[in-house]
């Protein structure tokens, strides 16, 4: 995410703005060219081009981006595949810019990946979210998501979709709408809900539950 940030901001430098980290992490997960309309309304930039800031946007992340897991995503990804949980991505990325940087073994992890491409409307709405467990099979009240952001928290939450939320890029202040809110990725395995998933698989058909990841 930080590396999001950093592209953004040298987008917006285009505009001669100097975008703080508020004005960005708090809209994370929204669709990007939603995001930059945001971002333009946010200075009173009317009239200029969203996709023109996207593409510079794009292009900044693609020269400077590495592709780094934050400590202990490894760790609970192999814990959820070990278990037989099915695991989705839905991010608002868009496809080909998540393809250009995630590497394939990494995707390949996904039973479904769900970006920016795949829907009408992108979070807050619960489109994105729906639309993951519609093709993985499963009911949304059977899923738990995994987010960053108040916005990601609205999709998830409008979905009718358990969602614990991670302080990785904004205060706890910000992700008071989630069901759980943890400091760090690995104290999602020490939550009640997460050791409650990992033993329904001992107890019920592993095609009945779902774990989202946000990108």
């Amino acid at each position: 995410m930080e590396f999001h940030y950093e592209a953004w901001k040298k987008a917006m430098l285009h505009y001669s703005i100097d975008l703080a980290p508020d004005d960005y992490y708090p809209l994370e997960g929204i669709n990007v060219y939603e995001l930059a309309k945001k971002l333009f309304g946010l200075h009173n930039l009317n009239g200029y081009d969203e996709k023109e800031l996207v593409n510079n946007k794009e292009k900044y992340y693609l020269d400077a981006n590495k592709f780094v897991l934050y400590p202990g995503v490894a760790e609970l990804l192999n814990v959820i595949k070990s278990n037989n949980i099915k695991l989705g991505l839905v991010t608002a990325r868009l496809r080909n810019s998540l393809n250009s940087t995630a590497p394939l073994e990494f995707l390949k992890i996904f039973d479904v990946i769900i970006t920016g491409n795949d829907t009408d409307v992108g979070k807050p709405s619960p489109q994105p979210y729906l639309k993951a467990a519609k093709k993985l099979g499963v009911m949304p009240e059977d899923c738990i998501a995994v987010e960053n952001s108040p916005i990601g928290i609205l999709s998830a939450r409008n979905a009718e979709i358990y969602c614990v939320a991670i302080c990785n890029t904004v205060d706890s202040s910000y992700l008071s709408g989630a069901n759980e809110v943890v400091r760090s990725i690995e104290q999602i395995r020490n939550t009640e809900t997460f050791k409650e998933l990992i033993q329904s698989q001992c107890e019920v058909d592993p095609k009945s539950r779902t774990v989202f990841l946000m990108s």
